[in-house]
């Protein structure tokens, strides 16, 4: 008995495959860096953009951006 190919197996799965797949890597580049970009970000900055705007159009004002000095 050998063992099938990965062309075989991929033949056999008919379940449907992610639209867009992330492995680790990508969510261990993704965590580092929110942990140094966020820091400075928030350095300068009171919100993040979405944050924002949601924030801007939730309470129908325009909230400060920029952090003052």
């Amino acid at each position: 008995m050998t063992l099938p190919t990965t062309t075989e197996i991929e033949l056999a799965d008919h379940s449907p495959k992610p639209a867009v797949w992330v492995n680790r890597t990508d969510i261990i580049d993704i965590v580092l860096g929110c942990a140094f970009v966020c820091p400075i970000w928030l350095k300068y900055f009171l919100f993040g953009p979405l944050e924002w705007c949601r924030r801007s159009l939730t309470c129908w004002r325009i909230h400060p951006f920029v952090r003052k000095s």
